[in-house]
């Protein structure tokens, strides 16, 4: 063979495994997009908990404040207002960390679909929108822009 045979062989050997290396990685990259997105669920899960746990076990009479924010917020003493507004931020940020998953293609359809589902369904509360008007500069434009359109959606509340 000469060298421009083996030149060949080469070049055809490097082509095969350039090939090679670029099924590998992206192999590796849908493995890795399949475990952020169980990540993401799985957190999405623990933030729900965490929320709803906070909603239903009544020791410390959060549910009476939960309640009384729907529609008597002026009837809350300032520190149940301060604890329940901060409730909500933290609804509103596991929200937005919701919403900036599924900005990245991490968040299922049926989860998405289940928060916005949610905001139309409480975001009428006086304490949200309480906690919305207060915390709302503290989030992106777009987040800021999607929370509106989803309030302004919003059912009233019976």
């Amino acid at each position: 063979m000469t060298l421009e045979q083996y030149a060949a062989v080469a070049e055809i050997i490097s082509v095969i495994l350039i090939i090679a290396s670029l099924v590998y990685v992206a192999r590796q990259l849908g493995q890795n997009t399949k475990m952020m997105r169980a990540d993401a669920a799985g957190q999405r899960v623990q933030r729900d908990a965490e929320l709803n746990f906070r909603v239903s076990d009544n020791n410390d009479g959060f549910t009476e404040i939960w309640l009384k924010g729907i529609t008597a917020l002026d009837s809350l003493s300032e520190a149940e207002r301060i604890r329940l507004i901060f409730f909500n931020r933290s609804a509103i940020v596991h929200w937005h960390n919701m919403f900036s998953l599924r900005s990245q293609n991490l968040l299922p359809d049926s989860a998405w679909n289940e928060m916005t589902w949610l905001i139309r369904h409480v975001g009428l509360r006086q304490d949200l929108l309480e906690a919305w008007r207060m915390f709302k500069g503290s989030f992106d434009k777009p987040f800021q822009e999607f929370l509106d359109s989803e309030l302004a959606a919003a059912e009233p509340l019976p």
